[in-house]
């Protein structure tokens, strides 16, 4: 009796933990979707999918001002959607890091700190 009720316990707290870790995961995806939710983020994603290019080029292609530029790919950088680089000259390049396709959107998993 005492051994089935352990079993109970280790199993009520397992799946206790499973059901933290999809939340944890619904709330990660609830926030890369919401940084996708500007059409000027999805350009910034999708101008930076074949090669990187620098704040003051993205600036010009979107007719956005630098700052406004460089706010949406820190949103998409936080969220781990593309990647900032500052070069020797002080530019910084965005690449995007995540798959996209007609049939999918791929993002990489974020290694734990």
């Amino acid at each position: 009796m005492y051994i089935t009720t352990i079993r109970i316990n280790v199993n009520m707290i397992y799946n206790s933990i499973k059901t933290f870790n999809f939340m944890q995961d619904v709330k990660n995806l609830k926030r890369k979707f919401a940084a996708l939710n500007s059409e000027n983020r999805l350009k910034i994603l999708f101008l930076c999918l074949e090669k990187g290019r620098n704040i003051t080029e993205l600036s010009k292609l979107l007719k956005l001002s630098h700052s406004k530029t460089s706010d949406n790919a820190s949103i998409l950088e936080r969220e781990g959607l593309v990647k900032k680089t500052r070069k020797k000259d002080n530019t910084v390049d965005v690449k995007t890091i995540i798959e996209i396709s007609d049939t999918k959107l791929r993002f990489n998993k974020k290694k734990e700190k």
